[in-house]
């Protein structure tokens, strides 16, 4: 009985029902980017395959490369703040891009994560790219 209700829970997220309460829409860059100690038990892989593909799951994951992506594109503009229209600058804006679209393709529009990624791609490139990224990716 208790696996019936396991999976009625799971197909009903899997349908992308969304409840205001879901934990997506109060998740911030802060929450994510606190370093904090991995213990034995936090790599220890769960036998159910179930939970890797539940919603929380899947967005934790999605959560995470937006956030890689997004750490690396930060990195390469502060490491050649001062250096001009170079490869760097570049790839910064590449790799910004690209946790754009991840964070928008995936992820809610109203998660705070979402708009700190979006807000932050619009401040830091031209306003013509910037809206042109922010109309391909909600249009």
């Amino acid at each position: 009985m208790k696996r019936n209700k396991f999976l009625k829970a799971n197909s009903r997220n899997a349908l992308g029902l969304k409840q205001a309460e879901d934990w997506i829409y109060s998740v911030n860059i802060g929450n994510v980017m606190t370093i904090s100690p991995l213990k034995l038990q936090d790599l220890a892989i769960s036998p159910e395959i179930a939970h890797e593909v539940s919603k929380d799951a899947l967005y934790e994951k999605l959560i995470m490369v937006a956030i890689a992506y997004f750490s690396i594109a930060v990195e390469y503009r502060f490491m050649h703040a001062g250096e001009g229209a170079s490869l760097y600058q570049w790839e910064a804006k590449y790799w910004h891009r690209a946790a754009v679209e991840v964070a928008c393709t995936f992820l809610p529009s109203k998660c705070p994560l979402v708009e700190h990624i979006v807000s932050s791609y619009e401040k830091h490139n031209p306003l013509i790219d910037a809206a042109v990224l922010v109309l391909w990716l909600y249009l």
